[in-house]
């Protein structure tokens, strides 16, 4: 099966009464711009779960990309957090946007309980951690409510197509932080340069492992 050339990346809409959400900034600011040739496509899934994986499924199954990218925002991070798995499974502490709170409901039946994320880790942390100096840290504890649920269904479509796929938890940045008297934060510039780095690392590396050819750009 052929991967189609490009790069989807997903945020959400605003969250459990927050008035922003940084990952929506995020998406918005990368949609249509070009990495090396490769295009950049946003998606704001609503904190939905019967209606986001199922919108998100539909698109990645449609589009076939490349590169897929998920982002959540994580109110108690203090850096950008790479998750490095996900599980198959909704237990939601708090009910989403629509009310819904899952108790135990496989993402996707029957499939693994866990999948890695399938993004080149190694790359990252020497190019945007050590070299860059940025705002970065890996992690294994994504959760359980809709990040868990939006990672997993990025993974194992990476898994199952051979494309590149994971998951960011983004901070707190500087504006909503000050809005909310959120004591740590970072600013919105770093957070977006940590998630383009990893862009960028990620389309290198397809290009390394010839599942797309890219052009300077």
């Amino acid at each position: 099966m052929r991967l189609s050339p490009r790069i989807l990346v997903t945020g959400f809409s605003l969250y459990n009464g927050y008035l922003y959400n940084p990952t929506t900034q995020i998406v918005e600011d990368l949609n249509g711009t070009v990495i090396n040739g490769i295009l950049i496509e946003g998606m704001v899934l609503p904190v939905s779960f019967r209606r986001a994986i199922p919108m998100l499924k539909s698109v990645l199954e449609e589009r076939k990309p490349a590169i897929v990218l998920g982002l959540g925002f994580a109110p108690s991070a203090s850096q950008v957090v790479l998750e490095l798995a996900a599980a198959n499974l909704a237990f939601f502490q708090i009910p989403d946007a629509d009310g819904y709170k899952a108790e135990g409901e496989e993402i996707e039946h029957e499939n693994e309980l866990v999948v890695e994320a399938r993004l080149p880790v190694k790359k990252i942390i020497d190019s945007c951690i050590k070299a860059q100096r940025l705002p970065l840290v890996p992690s294994v504890s994504i959760g359980t409510y809709l990040c868990n649920a939006v990672g997993y269904t990025v993974m194992s479509y990476a898994a199952r197509y051979g494309a590149i796929g994971g998951f960011l938890h983004i901070p707190p940045t500087t504006d909503i932080a000050m809005r909310l008297n959120i004591r740590t934060s970072i600013p919105y510039r770093e957070v977006f340069e940590s998630v383009l780095c990893v862009l960028k690392t990620c389309v290198d590396h397809a290009a390394d492992i010839g599942i797309l050819s890219t052009r300077e750009g």
